[in-house]
């Protein structure tokens, strides 16, 4: 999956340094070595920040829809703390204590 990861990023950054690379050209003077230093420069900053960007959105993204975690298993994770949270909701719908007893009863 890291692997589908990194292309679609680099695929992705190297689209994004040519469209601002070919932007900043100043088109009457395309040979001015300013120019296309700068424009070098840029394309590459923004090559950069859209890797960045788009290999966590590309990893979020395709671990999301490639990996299920099943109910169960997720209630093993922290502790077991949404199983109990699951548990207690279910007391408390159908009005049953911690003890077993209902609620609203007095001893």
């Amino acid at each position: 999956m890291i692997y589908w990861i990194k292309k679609i990023s680099k695929t992705v950054s190297a689209g994004s340094f040519f469209i601002i690379f070919f932007l900043s050209l100043d088109f009457y003077d395309p040979l001015n070595t300013g120019t296309v230093a700068w424009a070098f420069f840029k394309g590459g900053g923004a090559a950069v920040l859209v890797w960045l960007c788009s290999f966590l959105l590309a990893d979020i993204i395709l671990k999301n829809l490639l990996e299920d975690i099943d109910d169960q298993k997720n209630d093993v994770l922290d502790d077991g703390l949404l199983q109990r949270v699951r548990e207690e909701k279910e007391r408390s719908k159908y009005g049953i204590q911690q003890t077993g007893k209902k609620q609203g009863t007095t001893t």
